[in-house]
């Protein structure tokens, strides 16, 4: 179950890219869109250590679902080295990419074959550090997203 759905989300990716760029160039770019990532890109370390603790102390509970669709892709992507150069580096902010160390080390343990379900199910993905990774991921992703678009778009009204 898990490796099929694993494969339509990533068959399902690029098809959703070359049948809607040009949409998606206009929402990254719109001011709203830059207003959000901007506001994004002044979350300290600390800030996510903070609301961490808050939501940790309150009397709700973190989700279990673990993301395995996404710690298979950043799993397969770092073993192909591909997380800085096709993610980090266009984004164009260095100080973003922290090695995804600790993420990247319970994707692998709680996707690894040898890990149970139950298992699966019991392990929090996410604390401070983990947040804090995933944070940096999804602003370098929407920085490096919003990029790759431009361009897209711009070799396309060249092209034509």
């Amino acid at each position: 179950m898990l490796n099929e759905q694993a494969c339509q989300f990533f068959d399902f990716s690029p098809y959703m890219v070359t049948q809607c760029w040009p949409k998606m160039c206009q929402w990254i770019v719109h001011q709203s869109s830059q207003g959000f990532i901007s506001n994004l890109g002044q979350i300290t370390k600390e800030d996510i250590k903070d609301k961490f603790a808050f939501f940790k102390s309150s009397a709700a509970t973190l989700p279990k679902q673990n993301d395995s669709a996404l710690g298979l892709l950043l799993i397969s992507m770092a073993e192909d080295d591909q997380i800085e150069p096709f993610i980090m580096m266009p984004c164009g902010c260095p100080k973003l990419f922290s090695g995804l160390t600790n993420i990247l080390a319970v994707f692998r343990e709680i996707l690894s074959p040898s890990a149970k379900e139950s298992d699966r199910l019991a392990r929090d993905v996410y604390n401070e550090d983990t947040c804090w990774e995933f944070h940096q991921l999804l602003l370098a992703t929407l920085l490096s997203y919003g990029k790759v678009l431009i361009l897209l778009e711009k070799s396309m009204t060249s092209f034509n």
